[in-house]
């Protein structure tokens, strides 16, 4: 099957911020505050709350819609702090998306969809560049999952602020950056089970990773199995498009490829939410997805593209 391009447009990502070294947490901050100030009728400052240390966790709304009626997507980054491309790419999608908020394509997706970009789900391992929290907890093996006990996760603060977002706003689709490798992964990551909407997955998660340059895009538990992810959580519990992106090898990319990185993670992004929107309206035409949970299936030999038999 083919694919239905509607309304595309170039999409210029020479950033009003600049990528040639990682924002601390006040720079972060404070360019949310101020982007804030600059665009007061599309933009909206929000204190989440504070981790285990205190630090600030926030995040912007983005919208010409109502947030309380409209659907939302929601991005996210850093829920491994020592992964920090993942933060630099919410800051550049809030960049790329004000710098083109009157272009016809933008200005349409602003008024249909509720942006919510935050940059620091776990601003402790942010500060101290370690994977997990203050509390040596990985946030991304902290939520729910099919066939466990709600009772059992959420023990970080973070992930329970990440948890009030999504009770807050109708988040469609979602969005959650990492980096280690390169590709695009979706539920589920506890179990080799497809999902209900396998096709959808599969195709959202091909355009996503074409437009990044990449060949990897599966279902997260055959790149490996995980509990408690994050975009496990949001699929059981509110049926909302999750996908990881992975979007570099390294965690922390040297300076002088951040830059890169970070556009072409705006590209991917791009043609996730291009996706999203053709398929809320009858537009995408859905490829079917290949059986990988046969016997002899090794996801490494589909990265070195190598025929698994």
């Amino acid at each position: 099957m083919k694919f239905i391009f509607v309304g595309f447009f170039a999409v210029s990502t020479a950033f009003g911020i600049d990528f040639k070294n990682f924002h601390s947490q006040a720079q972060i901050n404070d360019y949310l505050k101020q982007m804030t100030q600059e665009n007061p009728t599309l933009v909206r400052f929000e204190r989440l709350g504070e981790s285990d240390k205190n630090r600030e966790i926030n995040y912007i709304l983005m919208t010409k819609a109502n947030p309380a009626t409209a659907p939302a997507i929601y991005l996210n980054g850093t829920h491994h702090g020592n992964e920090k491309s993942s933060t630099e790419t919410i800051l550049a999608l809030i960049d790329t998306f004000l710098s083109q908020k009157d272009t016809p394509e933008f200005k349409a997706l602003l008024e249909q969809y509720v942006f919510i970009f935050q940059p620091l789900v776990n601003a402790d391992g942010h500060a101290a560049n370690t994977r997990e929290d203050a509390n040596g907890r990985d946030p991304n093996r902290d939520y729910n999952y099919p066939g466990h006990e709600e009772s059992q996760s959420f023990k970080t603060k973070g992930i329970r602020l990440v948890r009030e977002v999504l009770d807050k706003y109708h988040v469609k689709a979602a969005v959650a950056y990492h980096s280690g490798m390169e590709g695009v992964l979706w539920p589920w990551c506890a179990t080799s089970a497809p999902t209900s909407i396998q096709n959808i997955f599969h195709t959202l998660s091909k355009l996503s990773a074409q437009a990044m340059g990449m060949d990897y895009y599966v279902q997260s538990y055959s790149d490996y199995p995980s509990d408690g992810e994050f975009i496990d959580y949001v699929f059981m519990k509110h049926e909302t498009l999750g996908v990881t992106f992975e979007v570099s090898n390294a965690g922390n990319p040297s300076t002088s490829d951040l830059d890169r990185v970070v556009k072409r993670a705006v590209q991917g992004t791009l043609a996730f939410i291009r996706g999203v929107r053709d398929l809320h309206v009858g537009r995408l035409a859905l490829e079917l997805a290949p059986d990988r949970t046969h016997a002899g299936f090794n996801p490494l030999f589909v990265r070195l593209g190598r025929k698994v038999e």
